[in-house]
């Protein structure tokens, strides 16, 4: 649990009649609950949404470098932090391959999984570190330059201007999505 959310999220525990994970995609979660963190949270209609490239909208919320990182994001980071989640939810290899720490192919057990790891989403990437599977990337720079791309020091800032914009900190602050005082557990 992240330490923000602890002691949070009142209110989105399913009751009689009220729509469900189903709906949300996120359990325990009221679809009319999860419109309304969107609706309501401030940032995340200024600043996440307002560079989301799956809305369609750019409400002027990015920084000019922030601007820049997102044309450096597009270049490469895109093809596999994809769609609406950051994510294309696949597996994939951008370290080398430890065998300690063997990724997919400790489900697997194909030598082709070796070391492939599944792309995180980058929703509120700058509050969610330490970064890489393991935990082993203990900044959000140490993450970026740890993948097998060419960037210099101006990209990298720039990109970090951009993936600090995918984090809604208004959104993750709001009371009214925090967890519960109680268990969400049906008695």
């Amino acid at each position: 649990m992240l330490p923000w959310m602890r002691g949070r999220w009142h209110g989105c525990c399913d009751e009689p009649g009220a729509n469900t994970a189903a709906d949300t995609g996120v359990p325990g979660m009221r679809r009319d609950r999860h419109a309304q963190g969107v609706r309501r949270s401030g940032s995340a209609g200024a600043a996440v949404l307002a560079q989301d490239p799956h809305s369609g909208a750019d409400r002027g919320a990015l920084s000019s470098e922030a601007k820049a990182g997102k044309a450096v994001f597009g270049r490469v980071c895109a093809s596999c932090h994809a769609g609406p989640q950051f994510t294309d939810g696949r597996f994939h290899t951008i370290l080398p391959v430890n065998a300690a720490d063997r990724g997919l192919a400790e489900v697997t057990g194909k030598a082709e999984d070796e070391g492939r790891f599944r792309t995180p989403t980058l929703r509120n990437v700058a509050a969610t570190g330490p970064w890489f599977h393991d935990g082993s990337a203990r900044t959000l720079r140490q993450a970026v330059t740890r993948h097998p791309v060419t960037l210099d020091a101006s990209e990298t800032d720039q990109l970090l201007a951009y993936l600090e914009a995918l984090t809604d900190r208004g959104f993750m602050e709001n009371s009214a999505f925090a967890y519960p005082d109680r268990p969400c557990a049906k008695d």
